[in-house]
């Protein structure tokens, strides 16, 4: 990460509010990322976005980022819920 010399965007898809153990996936990537950060010297900039929205959705998928379904406990009955829990790296490409 210091020897990064131009910047990265990390930008995070994560479904807000997973329920166990899916949520201690995005505060493990948190962590880390925050880590990877503190290294970069400001060549790393980290986007956490829920795309719960229609908007975000659309281009959490345009960028690669589908869906996952996932089993959920709720009311002592099981149901499947759609997460989405992906990362994708952006850098800007330099003029000559």
């Amino acid at each position: 990460m210091r020897n990064l010399d131009d910047k990265v965007t990390i930008k995070a898809y994560f479904t807000d509010d997973l329920p166990a153990p899916y949520n201690n996936n995005r505060r493990m990537l948190l962590d880390q990322l925050n880590e990877y950060k503190a290294y970069a010297r400001g060549n790393l900039v980290v986007e956490f976005i829920d795309p719960s929205g229609e908007k975000t959705e659309a281009e959490a998928q345009q960028a690669g980022v589908s869906p996952v379904q996932i089993q959920v406990i709720k009311e002592d009955k099981a149901q499947v819920q759609r997460a989405y829990m992906g990362i994708v790296f952006c850098t800007r490409t330099r003029r000559r």
